[in-house]
């Protein structure tokens, strides 16, 4: 019983280390449109946010003396403002229902007076739907202008796009009066067959339960016993490891993203939670054959 046990005890253990693999995770990013640029050339510049974002407080920093700001622009599908007062810096403050992809919160247009610069930000609040705070796991963005004019960024997003489905009708078929008898025939043909074949895959069946009825009458009190015993513990033990995760994943605080993120995480629990079973039952009836055969 100690082993069976320690196998389920580590199948969870497994389970539970595949739990952070499935964790929300919430990014920021500045991407320019352009690799290139020359003094005196214009750069736009735009702050995205990862899916699940909710609202939160961004600021950009730059230098004054080699960027000079021409427009900002709000793109956000939710509410955001915009401060350009302050020399040097971008307050972006946003708020409302988290987002389902990828989005920019605004646009930025740059003239590009000096290279060797760089645009940097301060993640100050990055909330879900749930007004949670995951500004300590967001990367903050870097865009650097190199001395060549090269144009980098430490971070990058793919906004979600989906392409719209196409579908084609099917051209109608049709078939010639003799044709559509024939084929009635043939299909009343073939369906008289099955059912014939089923009536002796049945007789097969039935004569194969009564000898499996006979034998199992037949097995000593100690194999019904085992058996018993293997049918009571298996389903007791994943019920009672289901219930303990089940409880646990009730007990998690998740937002809009999170949620979606639990589907694999359930289908890996249930997937280990059956392996376990199985290796308790192999188990088992490893046990009830050693002691049929006094091995």
């Amino acid at each position: 019983m100690k082993k069976i046990m320690s196998v389920t005890l580590a199948m969870l253990f497994a389970v539970l280390c595949v739990i952070p693999a499935f964790a929300a995770s919430y990014e920021c990013a500045l991407t320019a449109d352009k690799t290139k640029v020359k003094a005196g050339d214009t750069i736009t510049v735009d702050v995205y946010v990862s899916q699940g974002f909710a609202g939160g407080h961004i600021e950009v920093f730059y230098d004054a003396n080699s960027l000079e700001i021409i427009e900002a622009t709000k793109t956000s599908k939710i509410l955001t403002e915009i401060g350009t007062g302050h020399t040097g810096k971008i307050g972006i403050a946003s708020a409302g229902k988290a987002v389902n992809e990828a989005i920019s919160l605004c646009t930025v247009k740059f003239k590009v007076n000096k290279l060797n610069t760089k645009i940097t930000t301060d993640i100050i609040e990055f909330l879900d739907s749930n007004d949670d705070d995951h500004y300590s796991q967001v990367v903050a963005p870097v865009l650097t202008i190199s001395s060549s004019g090269k144009v980098s960024s430490n971070t990058s997003i793919t906004p979600v796009t989906t392409a719209p489905a196409t579908t084609k009708a099917a051209a109608p078929v049709t078939q010639a009066p003799a044709a559509q008898n024939n084929q009635q025939n043939n299909s009343q043909n073939s369906s008289q067959q099955p059912a014939q074949s089923n009536q002796g895959a049945a007789a097969a069946n039935s004569n194969a339960q009564t000898n499996a009825n006979t034998t199992a009458n037949s097995t000593p009190a100690v194999t019904t016993q085992v058996a018993a015993q293997t049918e009571n513990t298996v389903p007791e033990i994943a019920a009672n490891a289901t219930e303990a995760v089940s409880e646990n994943t009730d007990a998690m605080t998740v937002g809009a993203a999170e949620k979606k993120s639990i589907i694999p995480l359930v289908v890996a629990i249930v997937a280990a939670l059956a392996s376990a079973a199985a290796i308790v039952y192999i188990i088992l009836k490893k046990k009830k054959e050693e002691k049929e055969t006094g091995i």
